[in-house]
């Protein structure tokens, strides 16, 4: 069985209409858009980009990144642009909403789903890449990205669009615009993330080279040319950057976060090789029920010039993350397109009856699927219970849908009625994470100290702020209490409070006495970045006296 027999006669045509891209961005909109606004800001690296994205936004410097008087060089401008521009869209300024600022990642990860079935079109044909592209808007690990106010699902799209580029490149297609894409691309990726977005690109490069030779297709990407329009876009910004940071933005990000990550498990987030392999079966999920099948689909094309292509893009850049000592669970979601065209073409076989669900490999895939389902099924119900007020009606049900339908995915493979089994399993996908975003994570009340803080801070005080605050110094509390906000110690919460300087105080309750006065307030929660229980009394000036909101005439 080859790729050509196994997805019908389009493998080297693989040309989709403008309808179904159109279809495709909207099917993940609505699958990826729930729960958007009531998940609250979460720790840590969203709250730092969304808060330095706001201050851009009002400052109106484009070039220098701050977070909310230190420099954040961690990465480039690419996302904070992106997200400055939806808080200038929005009118909000330096109010904005958390929404807002995750508006970028969902549209490109709509995007990227309308782009893998471009990109894949030519080698597993259309079929296969438009039922990958719908795939893709149910993966967990692209739900997850699409909802948070990060760099991935941006470098997502900008990966698919160059490694659609390259694959156009090297099966012979010649045309000026392919080259203006995969380097327009690649400058895009470098503007989001550095040299990350290279992985993939030079692993393909290299994988291509070792199995062919001399890689002279490619040529056709116009190199130099090429080049110098991608530096076009790129330098005057890094030129500006490093002027304005006196070189200070070269070793914060090549140094100290880009080559600590390669050097160690940076932030205590390192695991050793294999760990990826392990958390596949989670953020792969609910997919992984035909991973099995769509291996033994790869192994016997393993000779195709498509499987060649997609297991350059996946293998060697994944390798080389398993090596990297840091590791956090988004790190290979660049890498899934490649697997989710594995399985698309799997998909195709079993639709047209090549490919069965049977035997041991389909049951090992059950398997995984069941275990992660009733695992996320678990925490959707009992998590409200044990880290909130109680039970979340919304996300039981969710997660009671996302059990049934993948119960019904199952059998329906089994029983060899694919076209019903598979729009199971992406409801089940879609129903689970929908409901958790939704309802059951912002239930988990425990987790949300930053929320707990605001609803405090105004109800007993009625004052917006500026507040100070030591012993929780999370990036949310700045972006929810405002970029004025005092991240200090005990002895500088002290300070600010008798210099008028903060009108209030948050202060771990171990440490409060230290602050003297009474606390007019306490809460309690559970700190999910570092493991730890928090508790917090919140103390105002010498001398003042508590006033209510209902007091406060409106």
């Amino acid at each position: 069985m080859t790729a050509h027999s196994a997805v019908g006669a389009e493998l080297t045509t693989g040309r989709l209409s403008l309808r179904l891209y159109i279809m495709l961005t909207l099917l993940a909109l609505a699958v990826l858009s729930p729960g958007l606004a009531t998940l609250p800001v979460t720790d840590r690296d969203e709250a730092r980009f969304a808060q330095a994205s706001r201050q851009m936004s009002v400052s109106g410097d484009w070039v220098d990144i701050r977070f909310p008087d230190e420099t954040r060089y961690k990465k480039p401008a690419g996302i904070y642009w992106l997200q400055a521009t939806a808080v200038n869209l929005s009118g909000q300024a330096g109010a904005s909403e958390i929404w807002v600022h995750r508006l970028p990642s969902l549209f490109a990860a709509a995007l990227a789903c309308a782009t893998l079935a471009w990109a894949g079109a030519p080698l597993v044909g259309r079929r296969a890449a438009a039922i990958s592209g719908a795939m893709m808007a149910a993966l967990l690990i692209v739900q997850v990205e699409a909802r948070l106010a990060k760099t991935d699902a941006a470098l997502l799209l900008a990966t698919i669009l160059a490694m659609g580029a390259l694959f156009r490149a090297r099966l012979g297609q010649n045309a000026a615009w392919i080259a203006f894409l995969f380097w327009t691309a690649l400058a895009a990726g470098v503007l989001l993330k550095g040299p990350v977005i290279m992985l993939p690109v030079s692993g393909l490069i290299f994988w291509l080279w070792v199995r062919e030779g001399h890689p002279r297709w490619l040529i056709r990407l116009h190199p130099l040319p090429g080049a110098l329009w991608a530096a076009s876009l790129t330098l005057p910004w890094y030129l500006a950057i490093i002027w304005t940071s006196d070189g200070t933005f070269l070793s914060a990000s090549l140094g100290q976060d880009f080559g600590a990550k390669l050097m160690s498990g940076q932030e205590s987030h390192g695991a050793p090789p294999g760990s990826y392999l392990m958390a596949f079966w989670l953020t792969f999920w609910p997919w992984t029920a035909l991973v099995p099948t769509a291996a033994f689909w790869a192994w016997h094309n393993r000779d195709e010039v498509a499987f060649s292509l997609l297991a350059g893009w996946c293998i060697p850049a994944w390798i080389v993350l398993e090596i990297v000592p840091t590791k956090l669970l988004h790190y290979p979601l660049s890498l899934y397109p490649a697997l989710l065209l594995v399985v698309g073409a799997a998909a195709i076989g079993l639709l047209d009856g090549r490919l069965r669900f049977k035997g041991r490999s389909s049951i090992l895939g059950a398997l995984f699927f069941a275990g992660t389902t009733l695992a996320l099924a678990a925490l959707m119900i009992l998590g409200p219970a044990r880290l909130g007020e109680g039970i979340a009606v919304p996300a039981t049900l969710g997660a009671l849908l996302s059990t049934a339908f993948g119960a019904l995915a199952l059998f329906w493979l089994w029983r060899e009625a694919p076209e019903r089994g598979l729009i199971a399993l992406g409801a089940s996908g879609a129903a689970m994470l929908a409901t958790a975003a939704g309802f059951g994570l912002p239930s988990m009340d425990r987790l949300w100290i930053a929320e707990k803080m605001v609803g405090e801070t105004r109800l007993e005080t009625c004052i917006e702020g500026p507040v100070a605050i030591a012993g929780h110094g999370e990036p949310s509390t700045v972006f929810r209490l405002g970029g004025d906000t005092l991240l200090t110690d005990v002895e500088g919460a002290k300070e600010a409070l008798a210099a008028g300087r903060a009108a209030a105080a948050w202060i771990a309750a171990d440490a409060a006495g230290e602050a003297g006065g009474d606390h007019i307030a306490e809460i309690e929660g559970f700190n999910y970045s570092n493991g730890q229980d928090v508790r917090l009394r919140l103390h105002l000036p010498p001398g003042a006296a508590a006033k209510p909101c209902a007091e406060v005439p409106s």
